[in-house]
C-alpha cells in the first residue's frame, strides 16, 4: 500500500513465491470514480503500490511529459510506453494479467442452481 516500508516487505513475499515484485505509482484524485477503481483492485488484490494526489500537478512538467492528456489515474511501472499508462479499464486490466497466476486461470465450476 502507500505506508512506508510496505514496498519492502511486498518484494520479500514476492522473492518468497519465486515472482518479481512490480513497483507500482498510482498517481490520483481522490474524488475521481475511476481513480477509486483502480485503488480498490490494488488494495484487494493485495499488490505493494504507492499513491500520488495528482491534484494541482497535473499540468506539470513532469506530469505532462509522461501523460499528455493530463489525465488520472495514471500507472506508472517498468516497461510501459512512457513509463506511464493512463484510463482505469487499461490500467485494471494490465494488472490482472501481470498478478493472474496459471493456477487461477482454469475454469470455476459453478454450483447447481
Amino acid at each position: 500500500m502507500s505506508q512506508p516500508g510496505a514496498w519492502a516487505s511486498g518484494a520479500a513475499a514476492a522473492h518468497r513465491q519465486g515472482r518479481k515484485a512490480i513497483a507500482l505509482r498510482l498517481s490520483i484524485l481522490k474524488p475521481s470514480v475511476n481513480s477509486m477503481a483502480v485503488r480498490v483492485l490494488l488494495r484487494s488484490a493485495g499488490l505493494d503500490h504507492s499513491e500520488a494526489d495528482a491534484w494541482g500537478h497535473r499540468r506539470s512538467p513532469e506530469f505532462l511529459a509522461k501523460c499528455p492528456a493530463h489525465l488520472t489515474p495514471m500507472l506508472e511501472t517498468d516497461g510501459l510506453p512512457r513509463g506511464a499508462m493512463r484510463k482505469s479499464c487499461a490500467i485494471m486490466q494490465y494488472l490482472c494479467n501481470k498478478t493472474v497466476s496459471s493456477a487461477s486461470t482454469r475454469p470455476i465450476r459453478r454450483a447447481a442452481p
